[in-house]
């Protein structure tokens, strides 16, 4: 059995989802928040534990007791220790920024301090290069942005998509908060603009 354990405000999903899907506003529910590919994944590193359990369906309710009550402590203990040693969650993602440069993010827009999450975003180990959206292109500047930005683009006669990495998504929205531009559903989906880079100012 393999469970992921995550810890984080459920404000994290919607600053997320705005980042990845902009002028999208979906009502989060707790199992969406929980277990969907619009959660903000903010997972421990794996351990193993081991329950005494027999195999049995009567041994059943004795290992989910004994499951949820490890699970209970674990976070309980996890979550004193952030508070006595850094303040907060916040705190806590933000002294790790290295190692978790997109929760650090999260952390920094959180707390108002947009210049040091676009730092965060653009860190060279941002994860999320194998989460990707397939998006069709439906106008030639969606085109445009997506060869200029060197998102994978595939075309065929009468219709055109894009492959587009979270990573990168993070990436351009670093550079769009630095450069004073609208985060838009053109600019998540397909990239920015040479101008739109070279931080143009734009805010259309």
């Amino acid at each position: 059995m393999t469970l992921d354990i995550t810890v984080k405000y459920c404000r994290f999903d919607e600053l997320q989802y705005g980042i990845l899907r902009p002028g999208e506003e979906p009502r989060f529910t707790d199992k969406l928040r929980a277990n969907s590919g619009m959660l903000c994944d903010a997972a421990f590193p794996r351990m193993i534990r081991h329950f005494d359990f027999d195999g049995t369906d009567a041994a059943m309710p004795g290992l989910c007791e004994d499951l949820l009550d490890f699970l209970q402590e674990y976070c309980a203990a996890f979550l004193a220790m952030v508070e006595e040693t850094w303040g907060d969650l916040d705190g806590y993602y933000i002294a790790h920024r290295e190692t978790m440069p997109r929760l650090a993010g999260l952390a920094f827009l959180d707390r108002g301090r947009p210049r040091e999450a676009a730092a965060c975003f653009s860190q060279p180990n941002m994860d999320g290069e194998n989460s990707t959206w397939w998006v069709p292109v439906e106008t030639e500047e969606q085109r445009q942005r997506a060869l200029a930005g060197g998102t994978d683009l595939y075309e065929r006669p009468g219709y055109a998509a894009v492959h587009r990495h979270r990573r990168d998504q993070f990436r351009d929205y670093a550079v769009a908060l630095q450069n004073g531009l609208e985060w838009t559903r053109d600019r998540a989906m397909f990239g920015l603009l040479p101008a739109e880079r070279g931080g143009a100012g734009a805010s259309g």
